[in-house]
Formats: structure tokens, C-alpha cells, sequence
């Protein structure tokens, strides 16, 4: 659902990168695009359930994976890009050792 909501928004470019996280042994997945943007307070609201900038989705995806990665001790980050578009920062917590 982030990646299609990120397509649907993006102009030409969207990015799907990962990387090591910002914490020990971390990964991080980032969805990005070259959009419009969303303004301080859609950046707020955007990780609530059923919160949209779309029309006829559900603004269901930001708000899911925010739960999941929680429940598994993960987070999810969602900012503007300095060119414009914003990105969704998914955190992935390290795995436990054995």
C-alpha cells in the first residue's frame, strides 16, 4: 500500500531504497517521491488510521505498517525531502541474537 500510494502521488520518480539503520544493526527500508509534498500537518496526521491526501484510498498503509513494526519493536518516520516529495522511513529492528 506505500508503494502504490507513493506512485500515485509522484510526478515521475519514486525510490525504494535500504539501508543500515540508524541504531545497531537496524535496517531501514525508504520509500521516496518526487510529489507535491505534505504540509506540517498532513505530516502529523498522516500516520493515523484512515488519514488520506488521496482520494477513494483508505489511508489505511502508513498508519498498518506503523502498528506492525511496532508490535516487532520497529518504527516509522515520514518527512518532506528538501527537492520536493516526501519520504516514508521504515525502521526494522535489529535480530535478536542466539
Amino acid at each position: 500500500m506505500l508503494f502504490l500510494s507513493a506512485c500515485q502521488v509522484a510526478q515521475q520518480r519514486v525510490l525504494v531504497r535500504t539501508a543500515a539503520g540508524p541504531g545497531a544493526g537496524e535496517v531501514e527500508l525508504s520509500i521516496d517521491n518526487d510529489g507535491p509534498g505534505a504540509t506540517p500537518d498532513q505530516l502529523e496526521w498522516l500516520i493515523q488510521p484512515f488519514t488520506t491526501t488521496h482520494h477513494a484510498l483508505f489511508g489505511l498503509g502508513v498508519a498498518l505498517a506503523r502498528r506492525v513494526l511496532a508490535l516487532h519493536g520497529g518504527r516509522v518516520a515520514v518527512a518532506n525531502l528538501p527537492a520536493g516529495g516526501y519520504c516514508i522511513r521504515l525502521i526494522f529492528p535489529a535480530a535478536p541474537s542466539s
